[in-house]
């Protein structure tokens, strides 16, 4: 269970309060999403790579294994807008049909690539980095509504009570050597998800009751652990976002 291993949320950030710590991903998040260069996404890429390496000292392989996924769907759509058919220039022929690569469409593909990219980095910065507790509290303190915050803390706890009770439950299977001949591979991981999704569902009214019991309402509120405050702490990140800014400016200027 290595993802268990990278979200243990023993960073080096830890002893920040959260509006601090916003302050290394928030100007990052928006810089990405303002820019309109290739070489400043992968910078930017790179960068929180390396600052992921260093403040939460995960181990590179699981790093990687955490973009498997989201590179599995990104690849398929930048090959489809870099693809153009019929082409004027064609790499091969599908019977009277030239398929090839259009340089308006490459051009397209990487910036959707790099941006998207860098975009998913700062998410893993900012879980890694957060509690899911902490960000409902940033969430309240930027005065979003109450609703959309309820929605983000249930809608996490049930991915994670479905992502705890399929390892539970496949385990369980395996230890029983339920997927041992082929077989019976799908019969069983069928009967795993519709077992999966029904105790989740039974663990999620057991949630309601317990918040009930306690008369909590329909608020979900988190004890927060008070942490000092210093300006000093504030160099760092506002240094490296001007640094980033600056950036973006030149590879604008220069039209990178």
């Amino acid at each position: 269970m290595w993802i268990t291993e990278i979200y243990k949320h023993d960073h080096r950030l830890q002893q920040l309060s959260p509006a601090v710590r916003a302050l290394y991903w928030a100007p990052a998040m928006v810089l990405a999403l303002v820019s309109g260069s290739v070489y400043f996404d992968w910078a930017m890429f790179a960068l929180i790579n390396i600052g992921l390496l260093g403040i939460t000292r995960i181990s590179l392989s699981n790093l990687t294994r955490l973009y498997r996924i989201p590179v599995a769907f990104i690849l398929p759509g930048c090959f489809v807008i870099a693809l153009e058919i019929p082409a004027q220039q064609a790499f091969f022929t599908v019977g009277q049909l030239p398929i090839g690569f259009s340089s308006g469409g490459l051009q397209l593909a990487s910036l959707l690539l790099s941006r998207s990219l860098a975009l998913i980095s700062i998410l893993y910065f900012i879980l890694l980095t957060n509690t899911i507790s902490e960000l409902a509290e940033l969430m309240r303190k930027c005065r979003i509504p109450a609703l959309f915050i309820d929605l983000f803390v249930i809608t996490f706890k049930f991915i994670e009570n479905l992502r705890q009770t399929s390892f539970e439950m496949y385990r369980a299977q395996k230890c029983r050597l339920g997927y041992s001949g082929n077989g019976k591979r799908i019969p069983l991981f069928a009967s795993l998800m519709a077992a999966v999704f029904q105790k989740s569902m039974q663990n999620a009214k057991q949630l309601e009751t317990a918040l009930q019991a306690r008369c909590a309402g329909e608020n979900y509120c988190f004890l927060q652990e008070e942490r000092q405050f210093a300006f000093s702490q504030l160099f760092l990140p506002v240094g490296l976002a001007s640094l980033a800014g600056a950036f973006l400016l030149i590879c604008c200027n220069y039209g990178w």
